[in-house]
């Protein structure tokens, strides 16, 4: 018998009651567990990147942000890579929402999945210690159709491998030229190796401080933190609608 993802608790104030959830005595309603870690603001990237679960990961990234762009959003990482305009999308809003993203490696993180777990914030990037990663140049099945085709998916791919190259050498601080070669011979390294790259800030051995576990903190349910910051996206900046 398969085991199913079982539902869990939440606090009432937590999310709100929709049709099909049921309440027990104790004024709580029960959600299914992923549900109940995204209000802990916890996403998770699981499997090959495709378009269906890069649009969760974007579009939660996005809700939370809006929610609260001061608390800390977790992205947990399991993948093997796949589609890398997907990668780059969710690498680049990773990188530009106000609040800090936590990335976690829980086992492999190769291909796109490693360009995004580079992606996080700097110091909470983070790898248990047996996990591998890996990181390559952007490949592609050849096209079939007419010349012009060829030579702008041909076009688009070099100006993908650039991009890939520069963020890279950003991230670790190494050099472009360290980089293309590096990414010449795709070799999955441990976890320790990833951290010297530069790929990764801390390794999750037993009784590390530098990075702490997400905690179901009540706390961590509410959206009363302040933020006096700029609102994001800033175009829709409830300040600047008022003086109008």
């Amino acid at each position: 018998m398969p085991v199913g993802v079982p539902k869990v608790p939440t606090p009432e104030e937590a999310i709100k009651s929709e049709e099909g959830e049921t309440r027990d005595e104790d004024n709580k309603i029960w959600v299914d567990l992923y549900n109940r870690l995204y209000v802990q603001r916890i996403v998770f990237l699981i499997g090959p990147l495709k378009m269906e679960n890069a649009n969760q990961v974007m579009s939660l990234t996005v809700y939370l942000t809006l929610k609260n762009q001061i608390k800390d959003l977790y992205l947990f990482i399991n993948s093997l890579g796949g589609a890398l305009m997907y990668g780059v999308a969710i690498n680049d809003l990773i990188r530009s929402v106000p609040e800090p993203v936590n990335t976690i490696c829980l086992s492999k993180a190769a291909s796109t999945a490693c360009y995004i777990l580079a992606g996080g914030e700097p110091s909470k990037r983070v790898a248990v210690p047996t996990a591998r990663v890996l990181m390559h140049q952007p490949l592609s099945i050849l096209c079939h159709g007419v010349a012009q085709e060829m030579d702008m998916e041909s076009a688009e791919m070099i100006r993908l491998y650039k991009t890939v190259i520069d963020v890279y050498s950003e991230i670790t601080e190494k050099s472009w030229e360290v980089i293309q070669q590096d990414i010449l011979n795709p070799t999955f390294i441990s976890a320790d190796e990833a951290k010297a790259y530069g790929l990764i800030d801390v390794v999750l051995y037993e009784g590390t401080t530098a990075w702490k576990f997400p905690t179901m903190d009540p706390d961590r349910d509410s959206d009363t933190a302040k933020d006096n910051g700029p609102k994001w996206p800033f175009f829709l900046d409830e300040s600047d609608n008022s003086k109008s």
